[in-house]
């Protein structure tokens, strides 16, 4: 299928210098300075950190502890030796008698504490867990080229639908003009006598309409446009035209062609393909839950000396080798659930491969239809135009009725409405094939 339409703009030297906003300039505000793809980076940010956590995991750990106390009391202070359940015997101070029963003595304890610990991962848990949390990482950067995509696609819908409204405006400004003049002429026509004073009555009641669906339509362009702003991170303040896109003559490719790019370039089909390889390494995970583990500690513990005692220091070093025996099928029902996640993910891959083709021939679809509306439209708009002509000149000649010329001018005005609809349907097509594809090229 040969189709001549694309959508091209010349950007000015930058956005809203001259008042105008492009459409091309209006995606890359959005992709700047709007929130959707900024969340999308902070989900990556995110899942690198949670990468970098898991990593760590296999690294060594170290910590420092030191303590003091003290204590009114007659006799001895006994404390832990650490986190390693030895006991150690602390220092009282009795003011140099040497007695150690009676009365109320002062008593303190201090003592520092250095210890370390390695994991060894000989099961591949960690290591898994590292595979399942890099694939995240690369699910996350390929989300943030999805969330690109979508808002270069909403981004151009909320344009269109913003550049509809202005040209509504437009419509209806030449319709209170047409009415505007119509009455002058009809003044005129009634000051000579040939007109009831009726007819003039009756064009100010519709001059007085047409205010009113002005005021209507400035508003509706008004909120299409903050909307716009909205999707755009933009102060909603700032004041700004919009510029209709320019048609091109770059054929487009067959269907079939288009349904194979956008199988190739979706970004949401790589992410779900990351994100299987993730689910992968979680099932490796999974198999290893009960499976022996290793892990190999020391600690340092130094007892500093008070009234009169030495220092004294004791170093302490730990294998753990843990075997586990029985789960009452805990692991196995971890090890389905993980193989679920997979297989779930795998279905979603293949849902997500139909609704492209689908999204793609859509599009495709709704451009054709567009093209033959709006050439109906276009038709149906002269078609009204002479019609006015036509009721307006027979009005002026005095063979014709007010009621006609009125009738004509709403019959010009909705043919005029139905050619900005036809122009918004053509272009919203021709915007949702690139989202279609995943691609703007």
């Amino acid at each position: 299928m040969g189709l001549a339409v694309a959508m091209s703009q010349a950007a000015p030297a930058g956005p809203l210098d001259d008042g105008v906003l492009t459409m091309d300039e209006a995606v890359t505000v959005a992709l700047t300075e709007g929130f959707t793809v900024q969340r999308a980076q902070q989900a990556t940010a995110r899942a690198e950190a949670q990468s970098r956590a898991a990593e760590a995991a296999l690294g060594v750990s170290a910590s420092f502890s030191g303590s003091y106390a003290w204590f009114d009391g007659t006799a001895g202070l006994t404390t832990g030796g650490g986190s390693f359940g030895g006991t150690t015997g602390g220092t009282r101070q009795d003011g140099g008698t040497g007695d150690t029963g009676g009365g109320s003595r002062v008593n303190t304890f201090n003592q520092l504490v250095v210890s370390a610990s390695k994991v060894f991962d000989i099961s591949g848990r960690i290591r898994a867990g590292i595979r399942a949390t890099d694939w995240f990482v690369e699910a996350s950067k390929v989300g943030e080229a999805v969330a690109a995509n979508g808002v270069r696609g909403d981004v151009r819908s909320a344009y269109l639908q913003a550049l509809r409204a202005q040209e509504l405006v437009v419509i209806q400004l030449a319709v209170r003009t047409s009415i505007a003049e119509r009455l002058d002429k009809t003044k005129v026509m009634f000051d000579a006598g040939s007109v009831p004073q009726f007819d003039v009555l009756r064009l100010e009641n519709t001059l007085v309409q047409a205010d009113r669906n002005l005021v209507d339509a400035q508003l509706a362009a008004d909120l299409a446009k903050r909307s716009l702003m909205n999707l755009m991170g933009m102060d909603d303040e700032t004041s700004f035209d919009l510029q209709a896109p320019a048609a091109m003559t770059d054929a487009l490719a067959e269907d079939s062609a288009l349904v194979q790019r956008a199988l190739k370039e979706r970004p949401e089909l790589d992410a779900t393909s990351a994100q299987i390889q993730a689910y992968l390494a979680l099932e490796d995970q999974a198999k290893t839950l009960y499976a022996p583990t290793l892990a190999l500690s020391a600690q340092q513990t130094y007892i500093v000396g008070t009234g009169g005692s030495s220092d004294s220091k004791s170093t302490l070093a730990l294998i753990n080798l843990s075997i586990p025996l029985y789960d009452s099928g805990s692991s196995r029902a971890n090890r389905d659930a993980a193989r679920a996640n997979t297989v779930d993910a795998e279905i979603s891959k293949g849902q997500l491969s139909l609704g492209i083709v689908l999204q793609v021939r859509a599009a495709l679809s709704n451009l054709n239809s567009a093209r033959a509306s709006l050439v109906l439209a276009e038709n149906s708009l002269t078609l009204a135009r002479e019609a006015l002509r036509l009721a307006n000149l027979r009005y002026d000649e005095g063979a014709g009725l007010l009621v006609d010329v009125l009738v004509a001018i709403n019959d010009e005005r909705a043919a005029a409405a139905g050619v900005a609809d036809a122009r918004f349907a053509q272009r919203l097509a021709l915007a949702e094939l690139p989202r279609a594809l995943g691609t703007d090229e």
